[in-house]
């Protein structure tokens, strides 16, 4: 699993860890919750504020402040929960957090590098690089999240909601897996959520 690379053992583990979590889950677009490379790009709108992360046992919360399908910039509340058979989202957002806070108490962005900036896009394509070959990029926490959501059953209208997508794009990261196209096409669930 790619979170076992990167032990908790380091701060900006532990940032890679919650990114990766919250993107898989969150259906999340990279841009979404790093800053593009370019400075001149940089939208203090579109960050994720701590001040609006709810932290629970079994899910933790964040608004969205905009996105692609958001034209008018409204936001979206986003939950992830924490019933995943193999991961524990929650613990791994949670152990992030403390370490945030006990840093950056003052800093109003939700991910924050141990330098003390907002990450980009190639600082965590970079640690992705480190075990993953370069066919992942960030938009494969989005789909991949959404894969894993079709294999546990979810319905295509749950999918979509949690990711955010105003169209039916979103199935072409299902439809693209051969084990849930096959999976679909028998009327079978892979794992029931």
């Amino acid at each position: 699993m790619l979170l076992n690379t990167f032990p908790d053992t380091s701060y900006d583990n532990l940032l890679f860890r919650a990114i990766v979590i919250s993107g898989f889950f969150g259906l999340h677009r990279l841009g979404e919750l790093v800053d593009p490379d370019r400075p001149d790009l940089h939208n203090w709108r579109k960050t994720i504020k701590r001040s609006s992360v709810h932290l629970f046992e079994d899910n933790f919360s964040y608004v969205l402040p905009t996105h692609k399908a958001d034209p008018h910039h409204l936001g979206s509340h986003v939950v992830i929960s924490s019933d995943h058979p193999d991961v524990n989202p929650a613990r791994i957002f949670a152990a992030y957090l403390r370490a945030r806070d006990a840093k950056f108490r003052f800093q109003p962005a939700l991910w924050i590098t141990s330098d003390g900036r907002v990450p980009t896009r190639s600082w965590f394509i970079s640690r992705l690089r480190r075990v993953l070959p370069s066919s992942y990029a960030g938009h494969s926490l989005r789909a991949g999240g959404a894969t894993y959501f079709a294999a546990r059953g979810w319905s295509d209208d749950r999918i979509q909601a949690l990711g955010r997508w105003s169209s039916e794009a979103y199935r072409i990261y299902i439809r693209e897996n051969p084990v849930i196209l096959q999976a679909l096409l028998h009327g079978r669930v892979l794992q029931r959520s």
